[in-house]
């Protein structure tokens, strides 16, 4: 996936932007580390839209360009107005006097938007919008959510003017009378009672007509190949229906040593299958952390903490861009169910990563740093009749990849392209009939494995670092400590909110002795009596994990305020 700037007038008017400030704000998206692709700009009656390191076999119609990937039929993808395709993608589609912007089933990419008195702007990038705005107006409602959750929520982004496209969204601009609209389908959930193995069948058949419907040059795609079920699944797929990919893992040297490890078993299972497997060590980086941080902070526009697997810096993705590779194949939380049950609803939205503040009790620091007040949508309230297990899928599809797994994507979309076949609408079309019983566990997708591919036993442990070990570490709290201190930090909190946070940053005894009464418990539990009792949790935040994320909220504010005096130098 490549990176999208539109810029329209609201009528068939001449832009306020020329095509040179769309180029000069193209940069703000560009890696600092890859020789990026001339950025592909297209200017027809003022109508403006750029790709920024297009894919060498990106599709384009005229002004029309998809950033991402198609699966099934698309004759008509490039006309507004034609039915959504499947695939992972946002679209711009342009035939005069009609405009239109479209996010996929799931909201796997992110596009943003803003309408002004003159013109719709609308980019994959936050920054670019606030430099073509020329100003920056701090989102009180994202620094928040970023403090709570890790990430900007349902709705918020960093500048109080810019809105996401909701997923499975559609945004319409008809230039002759300047009328913006934006439409967006939730899409049912409706079991079916039938056999339970006509239902893991229909799967196996949407499965694998998504992996043959794609038209990807396998020698030039990795697929990321972990010791989880939803790659196994992917390749087993792939290799069935006549397509053999080259697979990648990453993580920790000392990840290989450990048999129960996503490294270990990924190579096992690449050894018994015969395909090509390359094992990425992310301790084989001579960046400094505060590097690494920075180009985090440029590339992940602080949407995201999830920091742990980029500390090298995006060497790995660097890597990747550099041989040719075109994209990698991803199972990103399928929506095929969860290993865990959940007894209440409110587990679920905790553990889907929905947090507001009002979910901490009265009295934990993040109550006391001033921070404005956030609340849930009704539209992730419960629904009638649904119950616990079908209420997580629901906010998993539409929340939780779009606010928490969305952002990772458009990280590593600025070296290479990924897609998301476990996503499709054809596999959606399927697990929305499913009952429950087939959910629980992922039993669904499991037997559609075994009936695929030989058995080898799933990883209990991940390859890379984890966020809580990224967070132990001396020279990241230093940085934290650093940026926090500085005058710059008081755009976001006041300066008694920053001593707060501060304070927070020191690991007590306590906390230590936390994590080894956890670790005591995994040794002496079992895996799958650990995923499936889960009492209600404690809402806990760590006093580094919120200085961390507050340190990705000033950093962001401090970055926004340079992109707004772009095009005025």
């Amino acid at each position: 996936m490549a990176g999208l700037i539109v810029v329209c007038p609201r009528f068939e008017t001449p832009s306020d932007h020329a095509v040179d400030d769309v180029l000069s704000c193209a940069k703000l998206m560009e890696p600092d580390n890859i020789a990026v692709r001339p950025t592909q700009v297209r200017d027809e009656n003022g109508f403006i839209v750029a790709v920024v390191n297009p894919a060498p076999d990106m599709r384009q119609q005229g002004a029309s360009m998809c950033i991402g990937s198609l699966y099934g039929s698309t004759a008509d993808w490039w006309k507004p107005g034609a039915p959504a395709p499947d695939g992972s993608y946002v679209l711009c589609r342009y035939a005069p006097p009609n405009v239109e912007l479209m996010s996929d089933a799931l909201g796997s990419r992110t596009v943003w938007y803003v309408e002004t008195e003159n013109a719709l702007l609308a980019s994959t990038s936050q920054r670019v919008l606030v430099a073509l705005l020329g100003d920056h107006h701090l989102d009180e409602q994202a620094v928040t959510w970023m403090l709570c959750s890790g990430h900007l929520g349902w709705e918020a982004s960093w500048d109080s003017r810019v809105r996401r496209l909701p997923s499975n969204g559609r945004l319409t601009l008809d230039r002759r009378d300047g009328r913006v609209a934006v439409q967006a389908s939730r899409m049912s959930f409706a079991p079916q009672e039938i056999p339970e193995d006509e239902h893991v069948e229909r799967l196996k058949e949407a499965l694998l007509g998504t992996c043959s419907s794609l038209d990807l040059r396998m020698e030039k795609w990795l697929l990321p190949l972990s010791g989880g079920l939803d790659s196994r699944a992917l390749l087993y797929a792939l290799l069935a229906v006549g397509k053999r990919p080259r697979c990648v893992t990453w993580g920790l040297r000392s990840s290989l040593a450990d048999p129960r490890n996503d490294a270990s078993i990924a190579q096992a299972l690449a050894h018994r299958l015969s395909v090509e497997h390359t094992y990425c060590s992310l301790d084989d980086t001579a960046i400094a952390l505060d590097e690494a941080l920075t180009r985090f902070v440029l590339l992940s526009e602080g949407k995201t903490e999830d920091f742990a697997a980029y500390t090298d810096g995006f060497a790995m993705w660097k890597s990747f861009f550099d041989s040719g590779v075109t994209g990698v194949i991803r199972g990103d939380e399928a929506p095929l169910g969860y290993y865990a049950s959940y007894s209440s609803f409110e587990q679920a939205r905790l553990r889907s990563r929905l947090l507001v503040l009002s979910d901490y009790r009265t009295g934990h620091t993040v109550r006391r740093l001033g921070l404005a007040e956030t609340t849930l949508p009704p539209a992730l309230d419960p629904l009638p009749d649904e119950n616990v297990i079908l209420y997580q899928a629901r906010i998993a599809e539409e929340s939780f990849i779009a606010s928490v797994l969305a952002p990772l994507n458009d990280l590593k979309s600025r070296y290479c392209d990924v897609v998301n076949p476990l996503q499709s609408r054809a596999i959606l079309d399927v697990t929305h009939r499913m009952p429950t019983t087939l959910r629980t566990e992922r039993k669904s997708l499991k037997e559609v494995v075994r009936q695929l591919g030989p058995e080898l036993p799933y990883a209990s442990s991940k390859a890379p670092q984890t966020h809580s070990q990224l967070l132990g570490r001396q020279d990241l709290a230093d940085e934290i400590r650093t940026w926090l201190e500085a005058d710059v930090a008081e755009r976001v909190l006041s300066r008694d909110a920053l001593r707060t946070v501060i304070a927070g940053l020191r690991v007590t005894s306590a906390s230590t002795a936390k994590r080894r009464l956890r670790r005591s418990i995994k040794a002496v539990v079992p895996q799958a009596l650990a995923r499936t009792v889960k009492p209600l949790p404690t809402v806990a935040l760590s006093g580094r994990q919120l200085a961390f994320r507050t340190y990705l909220a000033v950093r962001i504010a401090d970055v926004l305020a340079e992109d707004a005096r772009l095009l005025k130098r």
